[in-house]
């Protein structure tokens, strides 16, 4: 089983906020796009059109999945405290870009 840390969390939730803005979205079967500014051309191989997809929403996908771990920890502490148990998570706020990728702090 795969037990995501503190120190990698944190480092997925800087890369997302060092990431170009968001939303991104997908056109022409190839490009990933923030604005108007292209973000990257996908050489389609076996994924094609998925991968794009793939990509554009990961911009969006991954800062909300970060504030969604970040709020089960919080759950987790909450439900410790109440047994009279020690917090693991001890209430970590995450840094980084919002659901939309724009910059916001989470937590």
């Amino acid at each position: 089983m795969l037990i995501l840390t503190e120190k990698e969390l944190r480092e997925i939730e800087a890369r997302a906020a060092e990431a170009t803005l968001g939303p991104w979205r997908a056109e022409f079967g190839s490009e990933v796009k923030s604005g108007k500014d292209v973000i990257a051309y996908i050489r389609p191989r076996v994924g094609g059109w998925a991968d794009t997809l793939f990509m554009a929403a990961a911009r969006s996908d991954i800062p909300a999945l970060c504030a969604e771990v970040r709020r089960l920890q919080k759950v987790i502490d909450g439900a410790l405290k109440m047994l009279g148990m020690s917090p693991v998570y001890q209430a970590q706020e995450s840094v980084g870009t919002d659901r939309e990728g724009k910059g916001e702090k989470n937590g």
